[in-house]
């Protein structure tokens, strides 16, 4: 079975343990090292590959992420859709669960740093406030 979905772990996400039949894979692609091992395994049915953004122990800043050599792997692994996981929101206690739902420009554009990329030519698929609503289900599976 081709595994055809990625998963990008964020702050927090840095391994599934309900993946069955794991194996780690290393890569090196013409972008340099992905942020780590990708983790090929069964999810649900469906096999999927996972990758911890910021790497084991979150020891890469989001300054020095190298994006390009993360999606690159997973093209090389034959992924056809990523699901990418973020911590978003505020630390303040004033500022409750779903104070905040909205995406800005700023918020898809590179980290202070880092190299651009093209966006334009992604396919995007953002829900930060319901990510389980049917059309985001459709869209992003």
């Amino acid at each position: 079975m081709s595994v055809q979905i990625g998963i990008i772990g964020g702050s927090g996400l840095y391994d599934m343990a309900e993946l069955t039949d794991r194996e780690e894979v290393r890569l090196q692609t013409p972008f340099g090292d992905p942020s780590g091992p990708y983790v090929l395994g069964t999810l649900r049915g469906h096999r999927v590959a996972f990758l911890s953004r910021h790497g084991a122990g979150h020891r890469i800043p989001p300054s020095e992420l190298n994006f390009r050599a993360n999606i690159f792997g997973f093209k090389l692994l034959g992924v056809e859709r990523i699901l990418s996981a973020s911590a978003v929101g505020s630390l303040k206690e004033e500022y409750p669960r779903w104070t905040w739902s909205f995406l800005t420009s700023s918020s898809i554009g590179p980290a202070a740093g880092s190299v651009p990329s093209s966006i334009s030519r992604a396919s995007l698929c953002i829900s930060l406030r319901a990510p389980g609503l049917p059309r985001t289900q459709s869209d992003c599976v």
